[in-house]
C-alpha cells in the first residue's frame, strides 16, 4: 500500500505541473509538495525492497533535506492561491536558509564512501533506527529528522495566518462556487498535512528518545492519509486541470459555509441603475473625493440612505465604507504612476485618493490590492 500510495502520489505530481497555468501557478509549488511526499513513501524500507533495494543508497538519507522544502512551498502555494504573490527570491530567500543549512549538515554522509553507504543501507533495512545515530556536521540525523517536522508545523501554523488574514480579500475574488471549492480544498490540504507532521512528531519522540520503534500500522495510517489526500484533488477539477475561475463584477464576499441565496427585494432595475452609477463616479472620481457620503449617493439613485445601505448589505454583503474604500483602491492602483512618487509625498499623494491617513490606507491596500504593499512601493520607485 505505501509504495503504491507513493507512486499515485508522484503520478499526480506530474499531473499538478501539467495543470498548472495562468489562472493555477500555484500548482507549480503543490506539485512539488506531492513529488516530495512521494519520495519520501519511497524511502520507507517497504517501498523499496519491493524495488530496488540499492536505490535506497541514494534516496535515504541524502533526500532528507529536500523534505525542509515542503513547509515553504505550502506557503507559497496559500500565498499565490489566496493573494496571487509569487516566490520572488529577494524577499523569500528567507524560507531556504534552513534547508540550505540542511544540505550543509549532510556534507559528512556525502563523503561517505559507497560501500559505506551500502552499509547504512543494509542496516536500515534490518533496523530502521540505525541510520539516525550518523553523526552529521551540526546536528545527528535523528535530530535533523524532527527540526523537518517542526519546521513544517511552524510553517503549516503561517499557512493558517495567512489565510485567516486574507479571508475577506480572497472571498472577494472569487465566484461563489470557485471560492467555496478552493477554500475547502485548502482547509482539507491543511488538515491533512497537519496531521501527518503531528504524527511524525510524536513517532519521533517515541523512536528517538523512548526507543520505541513505530508499530506497523502507523506506516499504513499515513499511507491510507496521504491516499485519501490524492483522491479529494480528484474533486477538484479546478484545482488538478487548471479550470478557470472568474471574478464576480461587483466583488461580492462569499460566506465560507453554503446557504441558500434570500429572494432580492430589489429589482433588475435597480442593479443596473446601482452599476451604472458606479461606473460613473469611478470615471470622474467623484468617489474619492473626501466629501462624498452614502446620502450623496442614495440621491443620484434617487432613493433613501437606509434603503441603499440595505442594498450592500443584503446583495453585495458589504457596507459603504467598505465600498468606498475598495473602490478609491482600485482607482488608486488603476491611476497611479510612478512619476507621483516623485512629484508627491505617499501622505499627499494618498489624500488625493480620499484617503486621511497612511495607516489606514495600508490596510485598505493589504484587503483590496492583489499585492503586498511594500513590494508594489518599491516597485513604484524603482521604475519611477
Amino acid at each position: 500500500m505505501i509504495l503504491l500510495t507513493s507512486l499515485f502520489t508522484i503520478f499526480n505530481s506530474l499531473l499538478l505541473f501539467s495543470g498548472a497555468g495562468k489562472y493555477t501557478k500555484g500548482n507549480y509549488y503543490l506539485a512539488f509538495v506531492f513529488f516530495l511526499l512521494g519520495i519520501l513513501g519511497l524511502t520507507s524500507p517497504t517501498s523499496l525492497d519491493s524495488i530496488i533495494p540499492t536505490l535506497g543508497i541514494f534516496l535515504f538519507p541524502s533526500s532528507l533535506p529536500l523534505n525542509l522544502l515542503i513547509g515553504p512551498l505550502l506557503y507559497f502555494y496559500f500565498r499565490i492561491t489566496i493573494r496571487k504573490i509569487p516566490f520572488q527570491f529577494s524577499s523569500d530567500y528567507k524560507h531556504l536558509i534552513i534547508f540550505i543549512l540542511a544540505m550543509i549538515n549532510m556534507l559528512p554522509f556525502h563523503l561517505y564512501s559507497f560501500q559505506a553507504k551500502i552499509k547504512i543501507y543494509e542496516n536500515f533495512l534490518i533496523d530502521m533506527l540505525s541510520p539516525f545515530n550518523i553523526q552529521l556536521l551540526f546536528t545527528s540525523l535523528s535530530d535533523m529528522y524532527l527540526i523537518i517536522d517542526v519546521v513544517t508545523i511552524f510553517y503549516l501554523i503561517l499557512c493558517f495566518i495567512f489565510l485567516q488574514k486574507n479571508k475577506d480579500y480572497f472571498a472577494n475574488s472569487l465566484k461563489s462556487d470557485g471560492y467555496r471549492a478552493i477554500n475547502q480544498w485548502l482547509i482539507w490540504l491543511y488538515i491533512n498535512f497537519s496531521i501527518l507532521f503531528f504524527m511524525n512528531i510524536l513517532t519521533g519522540i517515541r523512536a528517538f528518545y523512548l526507543g520505541s520503534l513505530p508499530e506497523p500500522y502507523y506506516f499504513h495510517a499515513v499511507a491510507f492519509i496521504l491516499l485519501i489526500l490524492n483522491i479529494r484533488l480528484y474533486q477538484y477539477p479546478t484545482i488538478l486541470y487548471g479550470i478557470k475561475l472568474g471574478t464576480n463584477e461587483h466583488q461580492r464576499k462569499i460566506t465560507l459555509i453554503h446557504q441558500n441565496k434570500k429572494k432580492s427585494r430589489f429589482d433588475d432595475n435597480f442593479t443596473e441603475r446601482y452599476r451604472l452609477l458606479l461606473i460613473e463616479l469611478i470615471a470622474s472620481k467623484e468617489i474619492i473625493q473626501e466629501t462624498f457620503s452614502v446620502h450623496s449617493m442614495a440621491e443620484k439613485l434617487g432613493v433613501s440612505s437606509s434603503l441603499l445601505n440595505q442594498y450592500l448589505k443584503e446583495e453585495l454583503n458589504i457596507n459603504f465604507s467598505q465600498l468606498v474604500n475598495q473602490t478609491r483602491i482600485q482607482v488608486f492602483l488603476d491611476s497611479t504612476v510612478p512619476a507621483d512618487f516623485k512629484k508627491y509625498s505617499l501622505s499627499g499623494l494618498i489624500k488625493l485618493y480620499g484617503f486621511k491617513s497612511l495607516k489606514q490606507f495600508k490596510i485598505d491596500f493589504a484587503k483590496y490590492a492583489s499585492e503586498e504593499y511594500e513590494i508594489y512601493l518599491a516597485k513604484m520607485k524603482k521604475n519611477g
